[in-house]
């Protein structure tokens, strides 16, 4: 699943052409159809893999989140409710506040 997600949200990133003469090659598809899939999958579900948490619920929902953040996908209750839900388990909490404190260790980089 996020394999083509991925490359669609890549499509949309640089601008690429992705129409029915190029869809199949492109590994994901339409655009749209990635998005709705995986939107779909996450209104059905609570995880990608149904009721199970898995590695890739790890991957998809740090995605949805850089590409939400960065605006290469609209905004999307779904996703957002999602990225939420990942963001909320015990483990995640405390990856982001050991992040966080190593982070106090280093000086940005200037140009």
């Amino acid at each position: 699943m996020a394999g083509p997600f991925e490359m669609a949200t890549s499509a949309m990133t640089y601008d690429w052409k992705i129409d029915s003469s190029n869809a199949q090659a492109v590994g994901c598809g339409q655009v749209e159809d990635s998005i709705n899939t995986l939107e779909k999958a996450l209104t059905e579900n609570a995880y990608i893999c149904g009721d199970q948490f898995t590695a890739a619920d790890i991957l998809v929902s740090s995605y949805l989140w850089w590409e939400t953040m960065q605006q290469n996908i609209p905004p999307n209750e779904v996703f957002k409710q999602y990225i939420e839900r990942m963001e909320s388990r015990p483990a995640a909490k405390r990856a982001n506040e050991l992040d966080d404190e190593l982070a106090k260790h280093f000086k940005p980089v200037t140009a």
